[in-house]
């Protein structure tokens, strides 16, 4: 009789398995999740950068052919065209009640012309220097997301101003 008792009593052999076994799994689960977590983190990170290019980009593109007809104008005027050219623009942001500006991102812009040599009619050299910045807690900034383009325009009396060569760099 206290044998039979002893057997019933028994612990089985694979008692336990299946705990090992779910502890196993959420382990696994545990470090593709986390994985899954930190390749996000940085696709995220990627995916900022990108927006701050294409954002850098926009902007400088804008500044330039506001600056090659503020050039234009000046020179109809009579007058000579500035040598440089600040832009900054906000950086707007989706928020719940629709787009605002970002209290500390905005997008700089800074454009220098020069005369160009040997030119036939009034043609100008326009180098242009586009950024995203950040206001830090200490009051510096932090720039990112740098883009750089020239141009070569002459600026006819009868038409508008042509760009006769433009280059975009990207850093």
């Amino acid at each position: 009789m206290s044998m039979r008792r002893a057997e019933r009593n028994a612990i089985p052999r694979n008692a336990g398995a299946a705990l090992l076994t779910a502890l196993g799994l959420l382990l696994i689960f545990s470090l593709l999740g986390s994985g899954y977590v930190g390749y996000m983190i940085i696709e995220n990170d990627r995916a900022d950068l990108q927006v701050r290019d294409v954002r850098a980009s926009a902007a400088l593109d804008g500044a330039m052919r506001t600056a090659l007809a503020r050039m234009d104008a000046a020179l109809r005027a009579g007058k000579a065209p500035p040598e440089e050219f600040a832009f900054e623009f906000p950086v707007y942001i989706a928020a719940p009640e629709g787009l605002i500006a970002h209290e500390t991102r905005r997008t700089a812009v800074v454009i220098t012309a020069t005369v160009a040599p040997e030119s036939a009619l009034p043609g100008y050299w326009l180098q242009g220097e586009a950024y995203v910045a950040d206001a830090l807690p200490d009051g510096a900034e932090r720039r990112t997301a740098p883009a750089y383009a020239e141009a070569v325009a002459v600026f006819p009396e009868d038409r508008a101003p042509q760009v006769l060569r433009w280059s975009s760099v990207r850093e």
